[in-house]
């Protein structure tokens, strides 16, 4: 199946035009705001966004993602929360590790440096998919700095669905596919397969391919996939921070079993289901999401 669908990939970019490289600087022009701005570690200048005030939540997206992803849900709730978001690196406008290291250890170290950089020393960490299990390994490690964990359709037990990009990489045609063409149709169905309605929005595939564009980031995706460490799920249980747990009830890489899963092993954590949403909600449905997020956050600060 694998080969087949790279013969007819192959065929399909014979008739397309490759996509080059876009430089990190055009990008900046259209994917920054006022509220960008940039923390250089280890070499790398990692794009951030820090708007609004209140009791601070650091968001984290998942592969092949951005800052972007939280757009709808910050705008819902920066008028009484502090929301800290970054481009995780290998993605977004940061890019590529230098030594290529997309360790779980690599970006555990990145997100406590990144909050003692902005002086905050206790927060809510909050992910998707990815970045959900780096939110939920974070909060094993450092229990002392979390003060609630929030998991959104997140990573830690095997897909049921493995993305066909994914697969891809295992293959070197495939890897050479991946590198050199992006075309939009590949990054449309990409997302169909994260998404639960079929209608994508123009100007969320347009940046998504965009900056997957971005130099570097295309090898960047590849060298973190071959470099994928299996997850821990045996820390779940020693995870001390009061949970929230927020699903997509039509998440077909994570299906719904996956939450109660982590509701199982998680101590003091709570379910709720985002209905009509799939692997992404917070980008489906923002609104319940913020309804959610907001209820937790009000039963922690008043107990």
């Amino acid at each position: 199946m694998v080969y087949l669908l790279i013969v007819l990939i192959s065929i399909m970019v014979v008739f397309s035009q490759f996509q080059s490289n876009i430089p990190v600087d055009n990008l900046c022009q259209k994917f920054t705001d006022e509220h960008s701005r940039f923390f250089n570690w280890q070499g790398l200048d990692i794009h951030f966004k820090d708007e609004g005030n209140g009791f601070p939540i650091l968001f984290l997206h998942g592969t092949s993602s951005s800052v972007h992803a939280w757009n709808e849900l910050t705008n819902l709730l920066k008028a009484n929360y502090r929301i800290i978001r970054a481009d995780l690196i290998g993605f977004g406008i940061t890019g590529p590790h230098p030594q290529k290291d997309y360790s779980i250890e690599m970006y555990l170290k990145f997100i406590d440096d990144f909050m003692d950089f902005l002086g905050v020393n206790k927060f809510i960490i909050a992910g998707n998919s990815w970045g959900g299990m780096l939110a939920w390994n974070y909060s094993a490690l450092y229990p002392q700095k979390v003060s609630g964990l929030i998991l959104i359709n997140s990573a830690g037990f095997k897909m049921d669905k493995v993305p066909a990009r994914f697969k891809l990489v295992q293959y070197c045609a495939g890897r050479w596919l991946l590198k050199n063409s992006t075309p939009k149709w590949m990054v449309k169905r990409g997302l169909r397969e994260v998404v639960y309605s079929r209608k994508l929005d123009k100007k969320s595939v347009e940046r998504y391919q965009l900056l997957t564009l971005r130099k570097g980031n295309r090898q960047a995706f590849i060298d973190f996939i071959i470099s994928r460490q299996a997850p821990k799920p045996e820390l779940l249980s020693t995870i001390l921070s009061p949970t929230l747990i927020l699903w997509g009830r039509l998440d077909k890489l994570y299906p719904l079993h996956h939450a109660h899963l982590f509701k199982e092993r998680i101590p003091n954590a709570q379910l709720n289901i985002i209905e009509n949403a799939a692997h992404i909600p917070m980008e489906e449905n923002p609104s319940e999401c913020s309804t959610m997020i907001k209820k937790f956050i009000n039963a922690l600060q008043n107990s």
